[in-house]
Protein backbone atom coordinates (compact mmCIF):
# COMPACT_ATOMS: atom_id res chain seq x y z
CA UNK A 1 0.00 0.00 0.00
CA UNK A 2 1.50 3.34 -1.05
CA UNK A 3 0.67 6.61 0.65
CA UNK A 4 1.25 10.08 -0.70
CA UNK A 5 3.48 12.32 1.38
CA UNK A 6 2.04 15.78 1.95
CA UNK A 7 4.14 18.63 3.34
CA UNK A 8 2.02 21.35 4.86
CA UNK A 9 3.03 25.00 4.72
CA UNK A 10 2.30 25.93 8.31
CA UNK A 11 1.71 29.49 9.53
CA UNK A 12 5.13 29.65 11.15
CA UNK A 13 6.96 28.13 8.16
CA UNK A 14 10.40 29.58 7.63
CA UNK A 15 13.21 28.94 5.18
CA UNK A 16 15.62 31.25 7.03
CA UNK A 17 16.01 29.37 10.31
CA UNK A 18 18.14 26.25 9.95
CA UNK A 19 19.26 26.04 13.60
CA UNK A 20 16.08 25.56 15.59
CA UNK A 21 14.42 22.57 13.94
CA UNK A 22 14.71 20.43 17.05
CA UNK A 23 13.12 23.08 19.28
CA UNK A 24 10.30 23.57 16.76
CA UNK A 25 9.78 19.80 16.62
CA UNK A 26 9.50 19.63 20.41
CA UNK A 27 6.94 22.47 20.32
CA UNK A 28 5.01 20.73 17.55
CA UNK A 29 4.86 17.50 19.59
CA UNK A 30 3.78 19.48 22.64
CA UNK A 31 0.91 21.30 20.90
CA UNK A 32 -0.38 18.87 18.24
CA UNK A 33 -3.67 17.29 19.31
CA UNK A 34 -4.71 15.63 16.03
CA UNK A 35 -6.22 18.70 14.42
CA UNK A 36 -5.61 19.59 10.78
CA UNK A 37 -2.90 22.05 9.73
CA UNK A 38 -5.37 24.93 9.34
CA UNK A 39 -6.68 24.51 12.90
CA UNK A 40 -3.35 23.76 14.58
CA UNK A 41 -1.63 26.56 16.45
CA UNK A 42 1.79 25.75 17.87
CA UNK A 43 1.98 29.41 18.96
CA UNK A 44 5.34 29.73 17.20
CA UNK A 45 5.72 33.34 16.10
CA UNK A 46 5.95 34.12 12.40
CA UNK A 47 8.00 37.29 12.94
CA UNK A 48 11.70 36.28 12.89
CA UNK A 49 12.75 38.51 15.80
CA UNK A 50 9.88 37.39 18.03
CA UNK A 51 10.45 33.79 16.95
CA UNK A 52 14.11 33.93 17.96
CA UNK A 53 13.20 35.15 21.47
CA UNK A 54 10.45 32.57 21.77
CA UNK A 55 12.69 29.70 20.64
CA UNK A 56 15.38 30.71 23.13
CA UNK A 57 12.78 30.52 25.91
CA UNK A 58 11.49 27.17 24.67
CA UNK A 59 15.05 25.79 24.40
CA UNK A 60 15.63 26.71 28.06
CA UNK A 61 12.33 25.13 29.06
CA UNK A 62 13.05 21.84 27.28
CA UNK A 63 16.67 21.50 28.39
CA UNK A 64 15.65 22.18 32.00
CA UNK A 65 12.98 19.49 31.86
CA UNK A 66 15.49 17.01 30.45
CA UNK A 67 18.23 17.84 32.98
CA UNK A 68 16.07 17.68 36.11
CA UNK A 69 13.94 14.72 35.05
CA UNK A 70 13.95 11.80 37.50
CA UNK A 71 15.33 9.48 34.81
CA UNK A 72 18.55 11.54 34.73
CA UNK A 73 20.83 9.95 37.33
CA UNK A 74 22.56 13.32 37.80
CA UNK A 75 19.37 15.39 38.25
CA UNK A 76 19.84 15.89 42.01
CA UNK A 77 23.41 17.10 41.50
CA UNK A 78 22.25 19.49 38.76
CA UNK A 79 19.49 20.87 40.99
CA UNK A 80 21.94 21.33 43.89
CA UNK A 81 24.43 23.14 41.65
CA UNK A 82 21.63 25.34 40.32
CA UNK A 83 20.58 26.31 43.82
CA UNK A 84 24.19 27.11 44.75
CA UNK A 85 24.59 29.17 41.57
CA UNK A 86 21.42 31.11 42.43
CA UNK A 87 23.06 32.24 45.72
CA UNK A 88 25.96 33.89 43.88
CA UNK A 89 25.99 37.60 43.09
CA UNK A 90 25.56 38.67 39.49
CA UNK A 91 29.29 39.32 39.25
CA UNK A 92 30.14 35.90 40.66
CA UNK A 93 27.77 34.24 38.19
CA UNK A 94 29.81 35.58 35.26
Amino acid sequence: MKKEVVIFKLKWWTENNMNDGEVMLMRHMETFKGQGPNDWDSEIEKDQKQQKTQLTTLRSKYVTKILVNDINIYSNKIIEEGLEFEKLTTEEQK
